[in-house]
Protein backbone atom coordinates (compact mmCIF):
# COMPACT_ATOMS: atom_id res chain seq x y z
CA UNK A 1 0.00 0.00 0.00
CA UNK A 2 1.35 3.35 -0.98
CA UNK A 3 -1.03 6.36 0.36
CA UNK A 4 0.38 9.55 0.68
CA UNK A 5 -1.78 12.81 1.58
CA UNK A 6 -0.54 15.78 -1.59
CA UNK A 7 -0.69 19.20 0.02
CA UNK A 8 -2.58 21.49 -2.70
CA UNK A 9 -2.86 25.03 -2.25
CA UNK A 10 -5.70 26.98 -4.40
CA UNK A 11 -5.81 30.74 -5.72
CA UNK A 12 -8.51 32.49 -7.38
CA UNK A 13 -6.97 33.94 -11.02
CA UNK A 14 -9.01 35.77 -13.61
CA UNK A 15 -6.72 35.98 -16.51
CA UNK A 16 -8.80 33.52 -18.90
CA UNK A 17 -9.82 35.00 -22.31
CA UNK A 18 -13.02 33.87 -23.34
CA UNK A 19 -14.59 35.55 -26.03
CA UNK A 20 -18.32 36.83 -25.82
CA UNK A 21 -18.94 35.14 -23.01
CA UNK A 22 -21.83 33.07 -24.41
CA UNK A 23 -21.97 30.11 -26.94
CA UNK A 24 -19.61 28.89 -27.87
CA UNK A 25 -17.70 29.36 -24.87
CA UNK A 26 -14.31 30.41 -26.04
CA UNK A 27 -11.36 29.44 -23.46
CA UNK A 28 -8.23 30.18 -24.86
CA UNK A 29 -4.42 31.07 -23.19
CA UNK A 30 -1.01 31.39 -24.97
CA UNK A 31 -0.70 27.54 -24.14
CA UNK A 32 -2.59 24.32 -25.58
CA UNK A 33 -5.77 24.05 -23.36
CA UNK A 34 -7.52 21.32 -22.77
CA UNK A 35 -10.38 19.61 -20.52
CA UNK A 36 -11.76 16.05 -20.59
CA UNK A 37 -14.30 16.67 -17.24
CA UNK A 38 -17.28 18.77 -16.57
CA UNK A 39 -19.64 18.69 -13.38
CA UNK A 40 -22.75 20.24 -12.93
CA UNK A 41 -23.03 22.20 -8.67
CA UNK A 42 -26.40 22.65 -7.12
CA UNK A 43 -26.61 25.98 -7.99
CA UNK A 44 -26.90 25.62 -11.75
CA UNK A 45 -23.68 26.36 -12.58
CA UNK A 46 -20.79 24.27 -14.22
CA UNK A 47 -17.50 23.38 -13.55
CA UNK A 48 -14.59 21.76 -15.94
CA UNK A 49 -10.38 20.96 -14.72
CA UNK A 50 -8.65 22.60 -17.52
CA UNK A 51 -4.86 21.50 -18.36
CA UNK A 52 -2.79 24.83 -19.65
CA UNK A 53 0.21 22.83 -21.33
CA UNK A 54 3.59 23.93 -22.97
CA UNK A 55 6.08 21.23 -23.67
CA UNK A 56 6.04 18.74 -20.62
CA UNK A 57 4.90 21.38 -18.16
CA UNK A 58 1.14 21.74 -17.18
CA UNK A 59 -1.13 24.21 -15.04
CA UNK A 60 -4.28 22.89 -13.80
CA UNK A 61 -7.61 25.14 -13.32
CA UNK A 62 -10.73 25.08 -11.85
CA UNK A 63 -13.23 26.59 -13.70
CA UNK A 64 -16.69 27.57 -13.35
CA UNK A 65 -19.04 29.20 -15.58
CA UNK A 66 -22.72 29.33 -16.10
CA UNK A 67 -25.92 28.45 -18.22
CA UNK A 68 -25.25 31.67 -20.15
CA UNK A 69 -21.74 30.80 -20.92
CA UNK A 70 -20.71 33.56 -19.04
CA UNK A 71 -17.13 32.51 -16.83
CA UNK A 72 -17.66 33.01 -12.89
CA UNK A 73 -14.18 31.65 -11.42
CA UNK A 74 -10.75 30.22 -12.23
CA UNK A 75 -8.84 28.79 -9.52
CA UNK A 76 -5.46 27.05 -10.03
CA UNK A 77 -4.44 23.74 -8.89
CA UNK A 78 -1.02 24.43 -7.41
CA UNK A 79 0.27 21.29 -7.10
CA UNK A 80 2.99 19.42 -4.61
CA UNK A 81 6.77 19.36 -6.39
CA UNK A 82 7.15 15.54 -5.83
CA UNK A 83 4.11 14.42 -7.69
CA UNK A 84 3.59 16.02 -11.16
CA UNK A 85 -0.17 16.20 -12.24
CA UNK A 86 -0.40 14.31 -15.48
CA UNK A 87 -3.99 14.39 -16.43
CA UNK A 88 -7.70 14.32 -14.42
CA UNK A 89 -9.94 11.97 -16.17
CA UNK A 90 -13.22 11.89 -14.43
CA UNK A 91 -14.86 12.27 -11.15
CA UNK A 92 -17.38 10.65 -9.05
CA UNK A 93 -19.55 12.16 -5.72
CA UNK A 94 -20.02 10.15 -2.20
CA UNK A 95 -23.69 10.25 -0.76
CA UNK A 96 -22.95 13.55 1.12
CA UNK A 97 -22.52 15.22 -2.34
CA UNK A 98 -18.86 15.72 -2.27
CA UNK A 99 -16.67 15.80 -5.44
CA UNK A 100 -14.00 13.65 -6.15
CA UNK A 101 -12.21 14.29 -9.51
CA UNK A 102 -9.50 11.74 -10.16
CA UNK A 103 -6.53 11.14 -12.94
CA UNK A 104 -3.00 10.59 -12.74
CA UNK A 105 0.24 11.83 -11.43
CA UNK A 106 4.00 10.87 -11.92
CA UNK A 107 6.63 11.11 -9.40
CA UNK A 108 8.92 13.28 -10.34
CA UNK A 109 12.14 11.30 -8.99
CA UNK A 110 10.81 8.87 -11.93
CA UNK A 111 8.29 10.22 -14.52
CA UNK A 112 7.87 6.82 -16.09
CA UNK A 113 6.14 5.83 -12.41
CA UNK A 114 2.67 6.86 -12.06
CA UNK A 115 -0.20 6.53 -9.68
CA UNK A 116 -3.81 7.72 -8.79
CA UNK A 117 -4.36 10.90 -7.96
CA UNK A 118 -7.75 12.72 -6.51
CA UNK A 119 -8.54 15.60 -5.60
CA UNK A 120 -12.11 15.95 -3.14
CA UNK A 121 -14.33 19.16 -3.72
CA UNK A 122 -17.42 20.04 -0.96
CA UNK A 123 -20.48 20.12 -2.95
CA UNK A 124 -20.17 23.79 -3.15
CA UNK A 125 -17.10 22.96 -4.67
CA UNK A 126 -14.37 24.37 -2.09
CA UNK A 127 -11.08 22.37 -2.40
CA UNK A 128 -10.90 19.74 0.66
CA UNK A 129 -8.37 17.49 0.27
CA UNK A 130 -5.95 15.43 -2.43
CA UNK A 131 -4.69 12.03 -2.07
CA UNK A 132 -2.49 9.86 -4.31
CA UNK A 133 -3.33 5.92 -4.21
CA UNK A 134 -1.16 2.77 -5.74
CA UNK A 135 1.19 -0.38 -4.71
CA UNK A 136 5.08 0.51 -3.99
CA UNK A 137 7.05 0.58 -7.38
CA UNK A 138 3.93 -0.30 -9.00
CA UNK A 139 2.91 2.06 -12.48
CA UNK A 140 -0.77 1.72 -12.40
CA UNK A 141 -3.25 3.53 -14.93
CA UNK A 142 -6.83 4.46 -13.50
CA UNK A 143 -9.73 3.36 -15.38
CA UNK A 144 -13.03 4.19 -12.85
CA UNK A 145 -13.62 5.05 -9.35
CA UNK A 146 -16.75 4.30 -8.31
CA UNK A 147 -18.05 4.98 -4.51
CA UNK A 148 -20.85 2.79 -2.87
CA UNK A 149 -22.08 1.84 0.28
CA UNK A 150 -19.42 4.38 2.12
CA UNK A 151 -16.80 2.54 -0.10
CA UNK A 152 -14.42 3.57 -2.95
CA UNK A 153 -13.23 1.49 -5.61
CA UNK A 154 -10.69 2.09 -7.68
CA UNK A 155 -10.35 -0.33 -11.26
CA UNK A 156 -7.41 -0.17 -13.78
CA UNK A 157 -4.25 -1.79 -14.93
CA UNK A 158 -0.54 -1.74 -14.22
CA UNK A 159 2.03 -0.79 -16.67
CA UNK A 160 5.15 -2.43 -15.37
CA UNK A 161 3.46 -5.33 -13.69
CA UNK A 162 1.00 -8.51 -14.83
CA UNK A 163 -3.11 -8.09 -13.91
CA UNK A 164 -5.49 -5.63 -13.51
CA UNK A 165 -6.61 -4.51 -10.28
CA UNK A 166 -9.36 -3.61 -8.52
CA UNK A 167 -8.93 -1.91 -4.82
CA UNK A 168 -11.04 -1.22 -2.22
CA UNK A 169 -11.14 2.03 -0.60
CA UNK A 170 -12.00 3.45 3.11
CA UNK A 171 -12.73 7.13 2.69
CA UNK A 172 -9.38 8.42 3.24
CA UNK A 173 -8.63 6.65 0.30
CA UNK A 174 -6.76 3.78 2.10
CA UNK A 175 -6.14 0.57 0.25
CA UNK A 176 -7.99 -2.04 2.75
CA UNK A 177 -8.53 -4.94 0.13
CA UNK A 178 -7.10 -5.67 -3.50
CA UNK A 179 -7.99 -8.21 -6.42
CA UNK A 180 -5.53 -8.66 -8.53
CA UNK A 181 -6.55 -10.15 -12.16
CA UNK A 182 -4.00 -11.58 -14.48
CA UNK A 183 -4.83 -11.08 -18.02
CA UNK A 184 -3.51 -11.22 -21.09
CA UNK A 185 -4.59 -7.68 -22.73
CA UNK A 186 -2.88 -4.97 -21.91
CA UNK A 187 -6.51 -3.04 -22.11
CA UNK A 188 -7.61 -3.59 -18.51
CA UNK A 189 -10.94 -2.50 -17.02
CA UNK A 190 -12.99 0.07 -18.67
CA UNK A 191 -16.56 1.00 -15.72
CA UNK A 192 -17.37 -0.18 -12.67
CA UNK A 193 -21.43 -0.19 -11.84
CA UNK A 194 -23.38 -2.29 -9.16
CA UNK A 195 -25.74 -4.78 -10.68
CA UNK A 196 -29.23 -2.94 -10.29
CA UNK A 197 -30.01 -5.42 -7.58
CA UNK A 198 -27.62 -3.72 -5.17
CA UNK A 199 -25.62 -7.23 -4.76
CA UNK A 200 -22.65 -7.37 -6.65
CA UNK A 201 -20.05 -4.85 -7.95
CA UNK A 202 -19.70 -5.22 -12.07
CA UNK A 203 -16.00 -4.46 -13.30
CA UNK A 204 -16.52 -4.37 -17.05
CA UNK A 205 -13.39 -4.88 -19.22
CA UNK A 206 -11.95 -3.52 -22.56
CA UNK A 207 -12.69 -7.02 -23.90
CA UNK A 208 -15.89 -8.56 -24.07
CA UNK A 209 -16.43 -9.50 -20.28
CA UNK A 210 -17.89 -8.24 -17.08
CA UNK A 211 -16.84 -9.54 -13.78
CA UNK A 212 -19.53 -9.94 -10.40
CA UNK A 213 -17.49 -9.44 -7.51
CA UNK A 214 -18.70 -9.51 -4.40
CA UNK A 215 -18.10 -6.23 -2.45
CA UNK A 216 -17.11 -7.88 0.93
CA UNK A 217 -14.60 -9.71 0.16
CA UNK A 218 -13.62 -8.91 -3.13
CA UNK A 219 -14.31 -12.39 -4.87
CA UNK A 220 -15.63 -12.59 -8.09
CA UNK A 221 -18.33 -14.63 -7.94
CA UNK A 222 -19.21 -15.14 -11.83
CA UNK A 223 -17.93 -13.97 -15.61
CA UNK A 224 -20.52 -12.86 -17.93
CA UNK A 225 -18.64 -12.88 -21.59
CA UNK A 226 -20.40 -10.36 -23.92
CA UNK A 227 -20.59 -12.57 -27.16
CA UNK A 228 -23.16 -10.69 -29.47
CA UNK A 229 -21.09 -7.57 -30.76
CA UNK A 230 -18.78 -7.37 -32.97
CA UNK A 231 -16.16 -5.00 -31.48
CA UNK A 232 -13.65 -5.67 -28.31
CA UNK A 233 -12.92 -2.18 -26.61
CA UNK A 234 -15.75 -0.84 -24.62
CA UNK A 235 -15.85 2.94 -23.77
CA UNK A 236 -17.89 3.72 -21.38
CA UNK A 237 -20.80 2.10 -19.31
CA UNK A 238 -23.63 4.16 -17.87
CA UNK A 239 -26.32 2.57 -16.20
CA UNK A 240 -29.43 4.00 -16.23
CA UNK A 241 -31.14 3.15 -13.08
CA UNK A 242 -34.73 3.87 -13.95
CA UNK A 243 -35.26 1.63 -17.12
CA UNK A 244 -32.40 -0.96 -15.06
CA UNK A 245 -29.96 -0.57 -18.71
CA UNK A 246 -26.77 -0.47 -19.33
CA UNK A 247 -25.31 1.54 -22.10
CA UNK A 248 -22.49 0.70 -23.64
CA UNK A 249 -20.45 2.03 -26.15
CA UNK A 250 -18.08 0.16 -28.58
CA UNK A 251 -15.41 0.82 -30.19
CA UNK A 252 -12.41 -0.96 -32.72
CA UNK A 253 -14.11 -3.96 -34.81
CA UNK A 254 -11.94 -7.39 -34.69
CA UNK A 255 -9.42 -6.88 -37.14
CA UNK A 256 -8.48 -3.67 -37.17
CA UNK A 257 -5.51 -3.77 -34.25
CA UNK A 258 -4.91 -0.48 -32.62
CA UNK A 259 -7.67 1.44 -34.86
CA UNK A 260 -10.76 3.09 -33.96
CA UNK A 261 -12.98 2.40 -37.13
CA UNK A 262 -16.88 2.23 -36.03
CA UNK A 263 -18.98 3.42 -33.00
CA UNK A 264 -21.60 0.75 -32.07
CA UNK A 265 -23.86 1.86 -29.15
CA UNK A 266 -25.47 -1.03 -27.47
CA UNK A 267 -28.33 -1.07 -24.84
CA UNK A 268 -28.36 -3.98 -22.44
CA UNK A 269 -31.13 -5.02 -19.71
CA UNK A 270 -30.05 -5.68 -16.58
CA UNK A 271 -29.14 -9.29 -17.21
CA UNK A 272 -26.95 -7.80 -19.72
CA UNK A 273 -29.01 -9.16 -22.95
CA UNK A 274 -28.85 -6.96 -25.78
CA UNK A 275 -32.26 -4.92 -26.21
CA UNK A 276 -31.24 -2.22 -29.18
CA UNK A 277 -28.12 -1.40 -30.82
CA UNK A 278 -27.12 1.47 -32.90
CA UNK A 279 -23.73 1.25 -35.40
CA UNK A 280 -21.91 4.65 -36.65
CA UNK A 281 -19.99 3.73 -39.36
CA UNK A 282 -17.90 5.85 -41.40
CA UNK A 283 -15.92 4.24 -44.66
CA UNK A 284 -12.89 7.20 -44.90
CA UNK A 285 -13.49 8.14 -41.40
CA UNK A 286 -12.92 6.98 -38.07
CA UNK A 287 -14.24 7.93 -34.66
CA UNK A 288 -13.27 8.20 -31.10
CA UNK A 289 -15.43 8.27 -28.28
CA UNK A 290 -14.17 9.63 -24.66
CA UNK A 291 -14.52 8.28 -20.97
CA UNK A 292 -17.16 11.37 -20.39
CA UNK A 293 -18.76 11.76 -23.87
CA UNK A 294 -21.84 9.83 -22.52
CA UNK A 295 -24.19 11.38 -19.92
CA UNK A 296 -28.11 11.21 -19.14
CA UNK A 297 -31.09 13.03 -17.28
CA UNK A 298 -33.92 11.56 -16.76
CA UNK A 299 -34.86 10.05 -19.73
CA UNK A 300 -32.14 12.27 -22.33
CA UNK A 301 -29.40 10.62 -22.97
CA UNK A 302 -26.74 12.14 -24.75
CA UNK A 303 -23.13 10.90 -26.73
CA UNK A 304 -20.66 12.97 -28.87
CA UNK A 305 -18.09 11.56 -30.67
CA UNK A 306 -14.95 12.67 -32.17
CA UNK A 307 -14.38 11.89 -35.95
CA UNK A 308 -10.57 11.67 -37.85
CA UNK A 309 -9.66 10.89 -41.21
CA UNK A 310 -6.52 8.22 -41.33
CA UNK A 311 -3.18 9.44 -40.32
CA UNK A 312 -1.45 9.30 -43.89
CA UNK A 313 -4.01 11.98 -45.05
CA UNK A 314 -3.30 14.33 -41.60
CA UNK A 315 -1.47 16.86 -43.95
CA UNK A 316 -3.88 17.00 -46.82
CA UNK A 317 -6.05 19.94 -47.63
CA UNK A 318 -8.14 19.08 -46.03
CA UNK A 319 -7.99 18.15 -42.53
CA UNK A 320 -10.78 19.69 -40.33
CA UNK A 321 -12.98 17.12 -39.14
CA UNK A 322 -16.61 17.60 -37.34
CA UNK A 323 -17.96 16.06 -34.25
CA UNK A 324 -21.17 14.12 -34.11
CA UNK A 325 -23.89 14.47 -30.99
CA UNK A 326 -26.32 12.22 -30.96
CA UNK A 327 -29.56 12.08 -28.49
CA UNK A 328 -31.34 8.78 -27.82
CA UNK A 329 -34.49 7.50 -25.65
CA UNK A 330 -33.85 4.68 -22.89
CA UNK A 331 -35.08 2.12 -25.50
CA UNK A 332 -32.25 3.08 -27.35
CA UNK A 333 -34.15 4.82 -30.02
CA UNK A 334 -32.42 7.80 -32.07
CA UNK A 335 -33.80 11.35 -31.34
CA UNK A 336 -31.25 13.42 -32.89
CA UNK A 337 -28.15 12.74 -34.85
CA UNK A 338 -25.99 15.94 -35.68
CA UNK A 339 -22.64 17.07 -36.67
CA UNK A 340 -20.49 20.43 -35.25
CA UNK A 341 -17.79 21.85 -37.66
CA UNK A 342 -16.22 24.84 -37.50
CA UNK A 343 -13.31 24.80 -40.37
CA UNK A 344 -10.66 23.12 -37.77
CA UNK A 345 -10.31 19.75 -36.19
CA UNK A 346 -12.43 19.28 -33.31
CA UNK A 347 -12.31 16.30 -30.18
CA UNK A 348 -15.17 15.62 -28.42
CA UNK A 349 -14.19 14.92 -24.24
CA UNK A 350 -17.27 15.27 -22.45
CA UNK A 351 -21.31 15.49 -22.76
CA UNK A 352 -23.42 17.03 -19.68
CA UNK A 353 -26.87 16.47 -19.76
CA UNK A 354 -29.07 19.03 -19.01
CA UNK A 355 -33.26 19.40 -16.96
CA UNK A 356 -34.31 21.62 -20.10
CA UNK A 357 -33.28 18.26 -22.25
CA UNK A 358 -30.17 19.45 -23.94
CA UNK A 359 -26.98 19.24 -23.61
CA UNK A 360 -23.39 20.94 -23.21
CA UNK A 361 -20.54 19.58 -25.34
CA UNK A 362 -17.09 19.89 -24.05
CA UNK A 363 -14.42 19.98 -26.84
CA UNK A 364 -11.28 21.09 -27.94
CA UNK A 365 -9.88 22.73 -30.88
CA UNK A 366 -7.18 23.04 -32.84
CA UNK A 367 -6.81 24.79 -36.30
CA UNK A 368 -3.73 22.98 -38.26
CA UNK A 369 -3.89 25.29 -40.84
CA UNK A 370 -2.83 27.78 -38.06
CA UNK A 371 -0.69 25.99 -35.68
CA UNK A 372 0.25 29.25 -33.23
CA UNK A 373 -3.48 28.95 -32.21
CA UNK A 374 -2.19 26.12 -30.76
CA UNK A 375 -5.32 24.34 -28.63
CA UNK A 376 -8.21 25.99 -27.55
CA UNK A 377 -11.20 25.11 -25.05
CA UNK A 378 -14.76 25.20 -27.05
CA UNK A 379 -18.11 24.67 -24.89
CA UNK A 380 -21.10 24.09 -27.32
CA UNK A 381 -24.81 23.95 -26.00
CA UNK A 382 -27.24 22.38 -27.71
CA UNK A 383 -31.27 22.58 -27.07
CA UNK A 384 -33.93 19.41 -26.22
CA UNK A 385 -34.19 19.04 -30.12
CA UNK A 386 -30.62 19.42 -30.44
CA UNK A 387 -29.99 22.55 -31.59
CA UNK A 388 -27.06 24.77 -31.33
CA UNK A 389 -27.38 27.87 -29.43
CA UNK A 390 -25.05 30.23 -30.90
CA UNK A 391 -24.79 33.82 -29.57
CA UNK A 392 -21.60 34.90 -31.75
CA UNK A 393 -22.72 36.86 -34.73
CA UNK A 394 -20.91 35.73 -38.29
CA UNK A 395 -19.71 32.56 -36.20
CA UNK A 396 -17.54 29.84 -38.28
CA UNK A 397 -19.07 27.18 -36.12
CA UNK A 398 -21.83 25.37 -37.93
CA UNK A 399 -24.25 22.60 -37.46
CA UNK A 400 -25.32 19.71 -39.88
CA UNK A 401 -27.69 17.31 -40.20
CA UNK A 402 -26.02 14.89 -42.36
CA UNK A 403 -22.33 13.88 -42.45
CA UNK A 404 -20.93 14.50 -45.97
CA UNK A 405 -17.40 13.10 -46.72
CA UNK A 406 -14.57 12.70 -48.04
CA UNK A 407 -13.72 16.27 -48.79
CA UNK A 408 -11.97 16.66 -50.93
CA UNK A 409 -14.07 13.63 -53.38
CA UNK A 410 -12.17 11.68 -56.12
CA UNK A 411 -14.46 8.79 -57.09
CA UNK A 412 -17.25 8.61 -54.42
CA UNK A 413 -19.69 11.10 -52.26
CA UNK A 414 -21.00 9.70 -48.84
CA UNK A 415 -24.51 11.15 -47.27
CA UNK A 416 -24.88 9.40 -44.31
CA UNK A 417 -27.26 9.68 -41.38
CA UNK A 418 -28.61 7.10 -38.83
CA UNK A 419 -32.17 9.15 -38.31
CA UNK A 420 -32.81 10.55 -41.40
CA UNK A 421 -32.98 8.10 -44.23
CA UNK A 422 -35.24 8.95 -46.81
CA UNK A 423 -34.02 12.48 -48.55
CA UNK A 424 -32.96 14.17 -52.26
CA UNK A 425 -28.99 15.07 -52.75
CA UNK A 426 -28.79 17.54 -55.62
CA UNK A 427 -25.30 18.71 -56.49
CA UNK A 428 -24.46 21.61 -59.20
CA UNK A 429 -21.64 23.03 -60.55
CA UNK A 430 -19.77 26.30 -59.92
CA UNK A 431 -22.06 27.67 -63.09
CA UNK A 432 -25.00 26.63 -61.40
CA UNK A 433 -25.52 23.90 -63.32
CA UNK A 434 -27.76 20.59 -61.81
CA UNK A 435 -24.86 17.77 -62.54
CA UNK A 436 -26.33 14.97 -60.44
CA UNK A 437 -29.44 13.75 -58.20
CA UNK A 438 -30.27 11.29 -56.22
CA UNK A 439 -32.54 9.67 -53.64
CA UNK A 440 -31.28 8.56 -50.33
CA UNK A 441 -33.49 5.67 -48.84
CA UNK A 442 -31.41 4.40 -46.08
CA UNK A 443 -28.98 5.67 -43.68
CA UNK A 444 -26.21 5.98 -46.73
CA UNK A 445 -25.94 7.02 -49.99
CA UNK A 446 -22.99 6.39 -52.21
CA UNK A 447 -22.71 8.45 -55.29
CA UNK A 448 -20.75 7.87 -58.26
CA UNK A 449 -18.77 11.15 -58.87
CA UNK A 450 -15.53 9.74 -61.08
CA UNK A 451 -17.02 11.10 -64.32
CA UNK A 452 -16.87 14.59 -63.06
CA UNK A 453 -14.10 17.32 -63.74
CA UNK A 454 -12.37 18.60 -61.22
CA UNK A 455 -13.78 21.66 -59.18
CA UNK A 456 -15.76 23.29 -56.90
CA UNK A 457 -19.24 21.67 -56.20
CA UNK A 458 -21.97 22.60 -54.32
CA UNK A 459 -24.46 19.81 -52.95
CA UNK A 460 -28.28 20.50 -51.65
CA UNK A 461 -30.00 17.65 -49.56
CA UNK A 462 -34.16 17.99 -49.22
CA UNK A 463 -36.31 16.16 -46.93
CA UNK A 464 -40.17 16.32 -46.94
CA UNK A 465 -39.47 19.51 -44.65
CA UNK A 466 -37.45 20.96 -47.52
CA UNK A 467 -34.08 22.21 -47.94
CA UNK A 468 -32.44 21.14 -44.84
CA UNK A 469 -28.53 20.98 -45.80
CA UNK A 470 -26.67 22.73 -48.35
CA UNK A 471 -22.57 23.24 -48.15
CA UNK A 472 -19.50 22.83 -50.90
CA UNK A 473 -17.12 20.19 -52.05
CA UNK A 474 -13.63 19.91 -53.81
CA UNK A 475 -13.33 17.10 -56.44
CA UNK A 476 -10.12 16.04 -57.70
CA UNK A 477 -9.74 13.74 -60.20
Amino acid sequence: MNTRLLVIAVISFFYVKAYNQSFPLVIATEYEDESSVIMSANDSSFYIIRRESIGLESDFYLTQFNLYGEILNNVEVIQDPTCRLDAIYSFTRDQSGNYYAYGMCKEIDDLSESQTFVLKYSSDFEFMQSYTIGRPDISEYVRDLYFVNNTFFLAGFSTNASGDFLYKLDTNFNIIDELIIDTVAVFGPSKLAMDFDGNELIMFMYTKKAYYIDTSTLMINSTFFIEDVNAYSLREVMPLTESERFVMPYLVPPGVPFGNKDLTIQFRDKDLNLINESLISNDTMSIIQAQNTLNYLDDNIWLCFTTYRETIEIFSEEINHPIGVMKFSPDGEILHEGYIDGNANFIAYAALALADGGAIILTSRYDWTNPETDRDIYIFRVDADGDLILDMENSPIQQFDFLVYPNPVSDYLIIKSQLIQSAFVEIYNMNGQLVNRNEKLSTELKIDLSSLSSGIYTYRIFTEKGLMQSGKFVKNN
